[in-house]
């Protein structure tokens, strides 16, 4: 039996797999330029998977979907993917990307202080991104009055257009995203800290892809991590 499952995993290797990575548009760390998939995740990623000598594709589609089919499909590779407390037994994790802190954005004017509780969230018309890891948490948190959206920029959109009072967004992205698309958010202001999804973006996979290749991944970006903290 050991043999045989020893010789299962090298044949999948030696099969030259090429993995499907999955993204999402979250400009600068990862977006398309010129039809290209580029930003900072998207680099340590595409170097991780060279060093552990992977074929792969990236593709980049609206969360909901990638989410969904990194859930369900073995040997399927997700990232920029934040790792919460509901999530952790879902996936597999390979590597830590960087550190997000996630807030409720709005204009100066809202009446929606950082020291209020988070039901009196609820009282505010809001958009957020479909699965994402506010979605996830604040409906676990009996939260209701919400619009959700495909795409971040739905959400800024949204709020700039006043049909709703909040929008999400990570403090890594959300300025850079505004200015991307020369959207105008200089009275838009992060009103509201989810001090819980004060967490780490990941490159992860479904738990039922193989282990020699999760093996892999995880020993390329610890590599890749040590040589970068050492230069």
């Amino acid at each position: 039996m050991f043999i045989n499952i020893c010789f299962f995993t090298k044949s999948l290797l030696a099969k030259e797999l090429i993995l499907e990575v999955l993204t999402e548009k979250a400009y600068p760390i990862q977006y398309q330029e010129n039809g290209k998939i580029v930003g900072s995740a998207t680099a340590l990623v595409e170097k991780v998977l060279k060093e552990a000598n992977i074929k792969y594709q990236i593709k980049m589609q609206p969360w909901a979907r990638i989410y969904k089919t990194a859930l369900l499909k073995p040997n399927v590779l997700i990232y920029s993917i934040a790792r919460t407390h509901e999530r952790e037994k879902l996936f597999s994790w390979l590597g830590s990307i960087q550190q997000i802190n996630y807030y409720l954005y709005g204009f100066a004017d809202t009446k929606l202080k950082p020291t209020d509780s988070l039901e009196t969230v609820n009282n505010f018309r809001l958009a957020l991104g479909r699965e994402s890891a506010i979605h996830h948490y604040l409906s676990n948190n009996k939260l209701t009055n919400f619009h959700l959206v495909n795409r971040n920029e739905q959400g800024i959109k949204m709020l700039l257009s006043k049909r709703v009072d909040l929008a999400t967004g990570g403090d890594i992205y959300f300025y850079k995203s505004c200015k991307k698309q020369k959207l105008d958010c200089s009275q838009i202001k992060p009103l509201f800290p989810l001090k819980d999804l004060q967490v780490e973006l990941y490159l992860a996979t479904n738990k039922k892809t193989d282990k020699g290749l999760i093996k892999r991944i995880q020993a390329a970006f610890k590599k890749i991590k040590n040589t970068s903290n050492n230069q």
